[in-house]
């Protein structure tokens, strides 16, 4: 199965993909560690808001909002079938 590298707000509703990395911003590094979103951590795109600003993930179990401009700052992989 091939990998396809992007941007997490890329994910589209019911996509999942692993953290590969996240910017190197300290602060948002930070504050988005906070909410679970480590290297290898599986998230799921659950919900995206109507003008495409903020989506809801799934991530360590729990639901969680996050704006567009921060999921631009992690990169995930996603399975791709062939």
């Amino acid at each position: 199965m091939k990998q396809n590298c992007k941007r997490m707000s890329a994910l589209k509703v019911g996509e999942t993909g692993t953290v590969q990395c996240i910017s190197e911003k300290a602060a948002l590094r930070r504050r988005l560690r906070e909410l679970g979103l480590c290297d290898g951590a599986k998230v799921t795109c659950t919900l995206q808001g109507a003008h495409r600003d903020i989506a809801v993930y799934k991530i360590c179990g729990a639901q969680i909002a996050v704006r567009d401009c921060d999921a631009q700052h992690v990169w995930v992989f996603v399975e791709v079938t062939p």
